[in-house]
């Protein structure tokens, strides 16, 4: 009996063994069978890993061209912007270690910039190339490349600026925005801070407040434009903007961001008749005046020169209105859009009604081409625009002056008046001698464009207020000035000009 037990245990101990045996063999045959599935599995594995880190260099590369082409618009750098290194007209910068939200490393962005092409309009490429860590140090990378082209937009987009010199000698000055588009300046629609106060010098006291200026408020930022070359290697120094703009005490800025230097210098074309408004529906259309010789003349010109002053023959018939001498006068499209020599009101109210009307002051020139000056003076009168009225008023070879509390558009809104200043109306260069004077107290709410002439006041007893903008050569006041920008001007596109913007006009991945 016990050998018979005995029997049946070694029985059960070699049936466990075969087992063991047979599934040994069948996990080793199934792992043979495996493993090249498994080989597979980490191949797919490593492209699919890859190809995902080869999305996110190219999300970094694209990331790189939007934050570069971000900051190559704005009209002065941020405190974070891209540092470029210049060599051989070509920039190059890095955006090292660029994290995800939960605070992981992303990879890093390399960028080149240039060289420009050398066209008209501008245009040069912008490349972007993203990195991303992969094994062993490597990383996968991915590039794109878009080309840049210049254009301008608005001249009212940016406030106030002088080419020059901006000076105010004796009072104080403030500046703010509000937007006349919300209703009238004051409340909440005051003490806005989007406005720019630039100039293109960079000269010691380019932009300064003098003596009496201790109660000067400035709600914007004031910006010059660096001359020095930040594309030479070494780069030049910057100049410091503390000696370029001066005021009384750092307390009358009350914005965060009170000095700046702008990227590019603001562009100044000249005032053209012939091709005003930049934008069709946006303003008076002068050309009908004139006749098609010269207008053929006047659109050969580059954006830089304004064309001569006409001769009576360069006129069609009835444009031409001489001489305007009233107390009271109303001025219509049909009956009192035109060129006048001479245009003076004194003690009176001149009243713009029915539709938008167009006038251009200067004296006409005779066969050898030289002018006479003409006149465009208010004295204590008024310059009223009805709703749904406009002026736009285009100084030729002219004196310009307002004085003794003369309120210009005071009751309207800045779009409504538009002052443009062609080549000829200029006191910098001979032989025209031509000011835009504001004296002894009053108010004007216009568009102010005068490229190549002074905004002065001369007599130093006055407070002026300026609602919209105004861009002049230089300006140089005696007076209490308070300038209020009106952000509904930067939408209004009959004049380009300013800090140049940059669009995308074509796009490709680098391979």
């Amino acid at each position: 009996m016990e050998n018979t037990a005995r029997a049946f245990s070694n029985g059960i101990r070699k049936d466990r063994g075969g087992i063991l045996v047979i599934a040994v063999i069948v996990i080793l045959a199934m792992l043979i069978v495996a493993i090249p599935f498994l080989v597979k599995l980490s191949g797919q594995y490593r492209v699919t890993e890859k190809s995902s880190r080869s999305i996110s260099a190219f999300n970094l590369a694209e990331a790189g061209i939007d934050r570069a082409f971000w900051q190559m618009n704005l009209a002065a750098l941020p405190a974070e912007h891209i540092e470029w290194t210049y060599a051989g007209g070509i920039g190059t910068a890095s955006i090292l270690g660029l994290t995800t939200s939960d605070g992981k490393v992303a990879g890093d962005i390399d960028l080149k910039i240039g060289p420009p092409a050398g066209t008209d309009p501008e245009r040069q490429p912008l490349e972007g190339k993203g990195k991303v860590p992969y094994v062993a140090g490597r990383t996968v990378e991915r590039s794109a490349r878009v080309v840049l082209e210049e254009y301008f937009d608005s001249i009212w987009d940016f406030g106030f600026f002088v080419d020059e010199r901006f000076h105010n000698q004796n009072g104080n000055f403030f500046m703010d925005s509000y937007d006349s588009g919300d209703g009238a300046y004051g409340g909440t629609n005051s003490q806005g801070t989007d406005v720019y106060f630039g100039t293109n010098s960079d000269g010691d006291q380019s932009w300064w407040i003098e003596k009496g200026g201790p109660s000067s408020e400035i709600y914007g930022t004031i910006a010059f434009y660096d001359t020095v070359d930040p594309a030479v290697d070494p780069p030049n120094p910057i100049d410091d903007p503390d000696t370029v703009i001066q005021v009384p005490k750092p307390e009358v800025f009350m914005s965060d961001e009170p000095k700046m230097t702008m990227q590019y210098p603001f562009d100044l074309p000249s005032v053209n008749p012939v091709n005003y408004p930049s934008d069709s529906g946006s303003g008076y259309d002068f050309k009908p005046w004139f006749t098609d010789a010269y207008k053929a003349n006047a659109q050969s010109l580059d954006k830089y020169s304004s064309p001569p002053i006409p001769q009576v023959g360069d006129l069609n018939p009835g444009v031409y209105k001489g001489t305007l001498a009233s107390g009271n006068t109303v001025l219509t499209p049909t009956e009192d859009s035109g060129i006048y020599s001479s245009f003076v009101i004194s003690k009176g109210t001149v009243t713009v009604s029915g539709g938008d009307v167009g006038i251009m002051i200067t004296g006409l020139a005779d066969t050898n081409g030289v002018s006479t000056q003409g006149t465009f003076w208010i004295n204590k009168g008024n310059l009223v625009i009805e709703p749904g009225s406009s002026l736009t008023l285009i100084l030729g070879n002219t004196s310009f002056k307002l004085e003794n509390n003369t309120n210009v558009n005071s009751s309207g809104n800045p779009p409504q008046l538009f002052i443009l200043g062609m080549d000829q109306f200029t006191d910098n260069t001979t032989p025209y001698k031509n000011a835009m004077y504001l004296e002894n107290n009053g108010v004007i709410k216009a568009g102010i464009y005068v490229p190549r002439a002074d905004i002065i006041s001369a007599q130093g007893k006055a407070n002026i207020d300026l609602f919209g903008s105004a861009i002049a050569y230089s300006m140089d006041f005696k007076t209490n000035t308070n300038f209020h920008y009106d952000e509904a001007l930067g939408e209004i596109s009959n004049v380009h000009g300013g800090p140049p913007k940059w669009k995308i006009i074509s796009w490709q991945e680098v391979l």
